[in-house]
């Protein structure tokens, strides 16, 4: 089978966990002798048996990738990899939370595609080849195409369960056919941690930026009797943002900031934490905390994502207004010994990239024969 997945122009220049997932279903659907393009420069090759349009969030792309689709008429052979973020919780985050000019002049628009018309033109100066559409683009309904691309294509695929309710919202559409395909970790095999310390009390992975969140859980810890690692690199478009959390990190004792951290690197410092944090303002499914409770960390969560549907009451869930509530948490976390094999086992029974890949591939034999309703 050859399948391209069609996905936005940064992709490979602003990674991300679309970016990730994507290369994932390439490596294990070759790995099964399929053959796999990632295209990002707005084309869609000729000759393939299925058409992948990643991403709702990044309409910009997503509607020229759907006029081109329906123009030669491959619309039934095209899925949608939705991972679609709730626009409630965007909502409040662009209009309450961020801040910088940047900040003041997209909370005055009510609308995610509003904003992202706003943000096309700061993308068209790095990527050329989008000016004509991001002018165009200035006239048309985001959320009618985004519809019809939903109504039209074979069907979704959803990385959580409660993403199919979000969409039916967002986007006003039934979204009959659909197939959950869960996200996965690859685990290294040798977890054996007896001489291993867990001396780090709580562990934040992730880009430093407004999203994550990082200078309000940064500004929570300052000078608290916890031994505090962040890392992950700074998000160089909030370079204010950035500079703020440094000052935090500086003026305190028990806050160390490793910077971006090599992929292999993470699960030594998985092993070495007792507590990993996630206080994101949004979030579809987060790797990190699978990653995170696979190497034995208690896991605190966003309750804005959709974590729950993979760990349940394993983990426990933090509303990112209220960073107090982690006052009692923290408390009891600390004390509490992790169960590291059986996390591990749990994971690696029902969560990996091999059996992700398989559960896409059986989600495009069931939607192959259908259309949505």
């Amino acid at each position: 089978m050859k399948i391209a997945f069609l996905t936005r122009v940064d992709a490979f220049d602003k990674n991300g966990g679309d970016t990730y997932q994507i290369q994932m279903y390439k490596k294990y659907l070759e790995d099964d002798n399929h053959f796999v393009d990632i295209i990002t420069n707005l084309s869609v090759p000729d000759n393939y048996d299925n058409y992948i349009v990643v991403n709702l969030d990044r309409p910009l792309e997503l509607v020229i990738y759907y006029a081109e689709l329906q123009r030669r008429n491959l619309l039934d052979k095209t899925f949608v990899l939705t991972i679609h973020h709730d626009y409630q919780c965007i909502d409040f985050y662009e209009k309450k939370i961020r801040k910088g000019g940047m900040g003041i002049i997209l909370s005055a628009l009510n609308s995610h595609n509003k904003r992202e018309k706003l943000k096309n033109i700061a993308r068209a100066i790095k990527y050329p080849a989008l000016w004509p559409f991001s002018i165009k683009h200035l006239w048309l309904d985001y959320n009618l195409l985004s519809q019809k691309l939903l109504n039209e294509s074979l069907g979704a695929f959803l990385i959580a369960e409660g993403e199919k309710e979000i969409i039916c919202r967002d986007f006003v559409v039934s979204l009959v056919n659909h197939h959950l395909v869960k996200n996965g970790v690859d685990l290294i095999g040798d977890i054996n941690s007896e001489n291993n310390t867990r001396d780090i009390d709580v562990l934040i992975c992730g880009r430093i930026e407004p999203r994550k969140n990082s200078l309000a859980i940064a500004e929570y810890f300052k000078n608290k009797p916890y031994k505090v690692v962040f890392a992950g690199g700074m998000n160089t478009n909030a370079n204010s943002y950035c500079k703020q959390f440094s000052d935090v990190v500086a003026d305190s004792d028990n806050i160390k900031y490793l910077g971006r951290v090599p992929p292999e690197s993470i699960p030594s410092l998985y092993l070495k934490s007792k507590v990993n944090l996630s206080a994101s303002w949004f979030e579809v499914a987060s790797l990190v905390d699978l990653e995170a409770y696979a190497y034995g960390c208690h896991v605190i969560s966003s309750q804005n994502g959709h974590t729950k549907d993979y760990l349940g009451d394993k983990a426990i869930y933090i509303d990112p207004v209220d960073l107090s509530k982690l006052d009692t948490i923290l408390t009891m976390l600390i004390k509490k010994e992790s169960v590291l094999n059986k996390q591990h086992e749990f994971i690696q029974a029902n969560y990996t990239w091999e059996k992700s890949t398989k559960s896409l591939l059986e989600g495009i034999y069931k939607l192959s024969g259908n259309k949505i309703g």
